[in-house]
């Protein structure tokens, strides 16, 4: 059931980017466009059943008007008074994540605009305080709304699912590591 659903967001995804790219508008001679991107990113997400924040920076080149490729890395934050555990509840965790990103940005008006975009990468886990760690695949899947408040900057926010891959650490599965994270992020273009 779990891969099924997993198959089926992927599918609607790839059905909501390809309407993105069926409705391509040219923009206007005025338009400029940034080369270069960085987003500072916070991400409210769940692991392992509890509520985490995680930190991030995502910078890249855009090819074009409508598509960018670039670099993206987070960590989790971890607050001494929340715990990020194992189920056995014997030591609290780092995590790590970085990958490749493209997304496709299309214009609603000169303000907003939204994007559906990929990561894919790799994580690391490992216990704060005993030994031991784990590197993992990921792929995130997001669509985002985004508002641009001046040529070189703006705000954004977007919805994501996390799909782990491959987790082999302590009693943790890949469903503790997936799922859906909400983020706000300030973008500056250059």
């Amino acid at each position: 059931m779990y891969k099924l659903k997993i198959r089926v967001f992927v599918i609607l995804i790839l059905l909501f980017i390809t309407q993105l790219v069926a409705q391509d508008r040219s923009l206007k001679e005025s338009d400029k466009i940034n080369n270069f991107y960085l987003d500072i990113v916070g991400k409210m997400a769940y692991i392992d059943c509890d509520p985490a924040i995680i930190q991030g920076l995502r910078f890249g080149y855009n090819i074009n008007e409508k598509v960018s490729i670039g670099f993206s890395g987070s960590r989790l934050l971890s607050n001494e008074d929340e715990s990020y555990v194992n189920y056995k509840r014997e030591d609290k965790i780092n995590l790590s994540q970085g990958g490749i990103e493209s997304f496709y940005k299309c214009e609603l008006s000169e303000r907003f605009y939204v994007t559906a975009g990929m990561t894919i990468g790799v994580a690391k886990v490992e216990y704060k305080d005993k030994d031991g760690d784990d590197w993992f695949g990921l792929i995130e899947p997001r669509a985002s709304t985004n508002y641009r408040i001046t040529d070189c900057f703006g705000i954004g926010t977007s919805i994501d699912y996390r799909i782990a891959s491959g987790v082999n650490f302590s009693d943790f599965s890949n469903s503790d590591f997936s799922g859906w994270s909400a983020n706000l992020s300030l973008k500056f273009g250059f």
